[in-house]
């Protein structure tokens, strides 16, 4: 609402700018700073003069639009005689290669070169466009419920079937498998273009699906199974993932670093039992050892620096006491907390 003076110079640009995107591209704009009488404010007054408006001549359209040219213009708001604006014909372009997109031509595009004559004020444009093959997705092998495939394959929402967005889907498939207990499932696919149409088949293999089945733990000492299995997430019959099982890796060492076991580790292997007669699934054992190692007691905290604020107020306010585990997580929330204090 009140811009420095050193700010003229792009308020010009600003404003030169958004006249040539609408089609006056011999525009001229000016400012002025001028004292009002009392002295007490300024006006900065932009002048401007736009000159001949640009407009369009003769549209020619190279390349298969997939509609009617007439439609295809339409689409795009381009007619000749109108004015020759950039921004508008870019959104134009835009609105014609999504409906392009939903219908499967997903690597359709759209370029245009203006060629100006008659002093800038008339330009004729030349359209081309590539249509690209219509793509048709597949799915062999084992089945995925039809409304989970949009998501794990997103190739019309993406607007795009390149080989990453092709990879990333396979990866998706195989990993959303993973999780329900497929531990072997992998989803290839391939590309066969042929007649101007390209057909993705992605060939879903599930296998056996595996499930948890006993879950042994070994070397927690200082922390009760009790205890320790209200921490855990896995239990028995659930599909297995090695994702999750990492997961709980994590979990259960990060629980011994809060309670002063700063070198805790936890080793998770896993192991198939026998199938059961007659059951789909496949029972993999789960065994946890623990290595607990040296436990961190707090011995003594001391606070230095504080002038205005009396200890034993900063002290009350700690995790960290003597004969309490030590962690690094604890010291960092007492260090925020006593920063948090100071500044209130």
């Amino acid at each position: 609402t009140s811009p420095p003076p050193s700010r003229a110079a792009d308020i010009e640009a600003l404003v030169l700018n958004d006249l040539k995107e609408v089609g006056y591209l011999h525009a001229q704009v000016a400012t002025r700073i001028a004292p009002q009488h009392d002295g007490s404010r300024s006006v900065l007054a932009v002048s401007l003069a736009p000159g001949d408006r640009t407009t369009v001549g003769t549209i020619d359209v190279e390349g298969d639009p997939g509609v009617p040219v007439s439609q295809f213009l339409k689409t795009l708001r381009l007619t000749r005689g109108a004015p020759f604006q950039r921004e508008l014909l870019n959104a134009g372009i835009d609105r014609y290669l999504d409906d392009r997109r939903s219908h499967g031509y997903f690597a359709a595009r759209v370029s245009y070169s203006p060629q100006f004559t008659d002093n800038d004020r008339t330009a004729n444009l030349a359209v081309t466009i590539v249509p690209g093959p219509h793509v048709t997705v597949m799915f062999v092998g084992d089945a995925l419920p039809n409304d989970r495939r949009d998501e794990l394959v997103p190739i019309a929402r993406e607007g795009s079937a390149d080989e990453d967005v092709l990879e990333d889907a396979t990866n998706r498939i195989e990993e959303q498998l993973r999780a329900e207990g497929y531990r072997d499932a992998v989803a290839p696919h391939s590309r066969d273009e042929r007649d101007g149409e390209l057909f993705i088949t992605f060939n879903v293999r599930k296998g056996p699906q595996y499930r948890v089945g006993r879950i042994d733990v070994s070397g927690n000492v200082s922390i009760s199974l009790t205890d320790l299995q209200q921490h855990l997430r896995i239990r028995p019959g659930q599909p297995y993932s090695d994702a999750a099982l990492e997961s709980e890796r994590t979990r259960i060492e990060d629980l011994y670093h809060r309670e002063g076991f700063a070198s805790a580790q936890a080793v998770i292997r896993n192991e198939s039992e026998p199938a059961v007669a007659g059951a789909v699934d496949v029972p993999v054992a789960i065994r946890i050892a623990i290595t607990e190692n040296a436990r961190t007691i707090v011995e003594r905290v001391r606070i230095e620096g504080n002038v205005t604020v009396a200890e034993r107020e900063l002290r009350s306010a700690l995790t960290l006491q003597a004969g309490r585990p030590f962690s690094a997580s604890a010291l960092a929330v007492d260090r925020d907390t006593l920063q948090l204090r100071l500044a209130n």
